[in-house]
C-alpha cells in the first residue's frame, strides 16, 4: 500500500481518483482504519455514496469519533440507505465531544441531504430538533448562532419551506411555524412572518 502521507496529499490536491485507484480493493484495508478512512473521503467527494459508506463501516467497528459515524451517516443517506443513514446520524450525536462538528451542524448537512432526495418527513423530523436549539438558545442572529456552530437561522427557515412545500403540506407547515414564533426574539419572529406569508401564498394558489 502507497504511504498514508502520499494518500493526504492526493486528496489536499483534489485528486481522489488518483486515491480511488491506488486503494480501492486494497485486501488491507479492513486492518488500516485511517486508509480506510481516507478512501471514503474520496468516495464521498466522487459521489460513490456506497462504497464510501463501505468504508465509513469499516472506520465505525473500532471508531467513537462522532465525525467518523458523521461521515457514514452521511454516505448512506446520499446511498438513499435512509434507515441505516439515521441510525449513524444517532450514533454521531450521541458520540459527539467537544472540539468536534456541533450536533446543529450535523442535523444542518443531514437535512440538507435529506431535501435533496424529498425525503420531506425524514427531514421534518430533524427541523424539528433543530428548532429546539434556536428556542433554547433564545437568540438568531448570525454571530451568535456562529459562535455556538448553529446553523444561520436563515438557513433554517428556507429548508423548513423547502421541507412543507414539497410535501404538498402547507397548511401544517404555517400551523407549526406559528407556535415556533412566541418562543423567538424579533428578528427570528420576522423571518418566520416572512416564511408564513410563503407558505400561506402557496396554499391559497392550490385552492384557487
Amino acid at each position: 500500500m502507497v504511504s498514508l502521507e502520499r494518500i493526504r496529499e492526493l486528496i489536499q490536491d483534489g485528486r481522489f481518483e488518483d486515491v480511488y485507484r491506488l486503494l480501492a480493493g486494497d485486501s488491507s484495508l479492513s486492518e488500516n482504519e485511517e486508509a480506510a478512512r481516507l478512501l471514503g473521503l474520496a468516495c464521498l467527494r466522487m459521489g460513490k455514496y456506497s462504497e464510501a459508506a463501505d468504508c465509513y463501516e469499516l472506520v465505525c467497528k473500532n471508531s467513537n469519533n462522532s465525525e467518523d459515524w458523521f461521515q457514514l451517516a452521511m454516505a448512506r443517506l446520499m446511498a438513499d440507505d435512509v434507515v441505516h443513514g439515521v441510525v449513524a446520524l444517532e450514533e454521531a450525536k450521541r458520540r459527539f465531544t467537544k472540539g468536534k462538528m456541533t450536533v446543529p451542524m450535523m442535523l444542518f448537512h443531514a437535512i440538507g441531504a435529506l431535501l435533496d432526495r424529498g425525503l420531506w418527513d425524514a427531514a421534518k423530523r430533524y427541523l424539528e430538533e433543530l428548532a429546539g436549539v434556536y428556542m433554547q438558545i433564545g437568540r438568531t442572529d448570525d454571530a451568535s448562532l456562529f459562535a455556538q456552530g448553529v446553523p444561520f437561522f436563515g438557513w433554517f427557515v428556507n429548508a423548513v419551506i423547502r421541507a412543507y412545500k414539497g410535501s404538498f403540506s402547507e397548511k401544517a407547515g404555517v400551523v407549526w411555524l406559528k407556535s415556533l414564533a412566541p418562543r423567538l426574539d424579533e428578528e427570528g419572529q420576522r423571518k418566520v412572518a416572512a416564511a408564513i406569508r410563503l407558505l400561506s401564498a402557496g396554499q391559497n394558489r392550490k385552492t384557487e
